[in-house]
């Protein structure tokens, strides 16, 4: 067993898109992204206890729980247009802090421990889930670009909820994978799960309500087999059901996601499918 415990102080800094002082239309979103030029370096605060087990070699069982401060964090934020929904427009502001807390469990398990039939020898599972709990402080203000990349400060009490999640926080996340290895023959095969639970992608107001981005199942496949001693044959499938990303408006104005509130953005990312060979010496 193993016991760790850690801190770290680290930031965020805004990215060039949303530094930019002009306005640019997004061709997947259909909406225009207005860039701030006022935006501060977001500060984090980390705090990580955890605790291992090691059961047999590449074996694990991991609980963990964690601690997050923002100072200034950076969000995306939802303008207000004169068509609503239908024509959506973004920038990014500070806002003035935010704690993100929770809890998390990763379990690494192989089937060989079950029985000594060769095959389960080949298997292994792998799955984490985390919950977490995200509160941001609005603050009184927020410095806001208009359409001509102007900042000016915009005050909020009012208008917006002051205390709500963070921004593209989801309040829970699921990875699953399973695993089969037979290095005699060259052989790899993983199938991988993936779901993260509802966010806000984009923080409305009383006029415009928040934009919540659903949740979505994603599968990725992969298959690995070798053809000679530096050859290698590799296929992947990624997104296998393409579930739609799906951008939901709060119209009944309950600060949640909820299944009755309108789609104002639906579209499909598509999936990937790869093929290749490998040659290494």
């Amino acid at each position: 067993m193993l016991v760790r415990a850690a801190y770290a102080s680290t930031i965020n800094r805004p990215e060039f898109r949303e530094l930019a002082p002009f306005r640019f239309y997004d061709f997947n979103l259909n909406a225009d992204i207005q860039g701030n030029y006022a935006l501060q370096t977001a500060k984090v605060q980390n705090l990580d206890l955890r605790w291992e087990l090691y059961p047999t070699t590449g074996e694990q069982i991991t609980v963990g729980a964690f601690y997050k401060h923002f100072t200034n964090p950076i969000e995306n934020y939802l303008l207000t247009t004169a068509s609503g929904a239908n024509s959506l427009s973004y920038a990014f502001v500070n806002t003035k802090s935010a704690q993100n807390y929770g809890v998390e469990l990763e379990v690494r398990k192989s089937l060989g421990s079950f029985s000594d039939l060769p095959l389960l020898q080949r298997f292994s599972v792998v799955g984490n889930g985390s919950y977490i709990f995200s509160r941001i402080d609005l603050g009184e203000t927020v410095r806001v670009p208009d359409a001509s990349g102007r900042v000016e400060p915009q005050n909020v009490t009012d208008t917006q909820t002051r205390r709500r999640p963070l921004q593209n926080q989801s309040p829970y996340l699921i990875n699953l994978g399973a695993y089969y290895t037979d290095e005699a023959h060259g052989t790899q095969l993983s199938a991988m799960y993936n779901v993260a639970g509802p966010r806000i992608y984009a923080v409305g107001t009383v006029v415009n309500p928040t934009v919540y981005e659903a949740s979505r199942n994603v599968v990725d496949l992969v298959a690995t087999q070798r053809l000679a001693k530096h050859w290698e044959l590799r296929a992947a499938l990624q997104d296998l059901f393409n579930q739609p990303v799906k951008l939901v408006q709060d119209s009944d104005r309950n600060d949640q996601y909820s299944k009755g509130d309108q789609t104002v953005r639906s579209f499909r990312r598509g999936s990937n499918t790869s093929l290749g060979v490998t040659y290494t010496w």
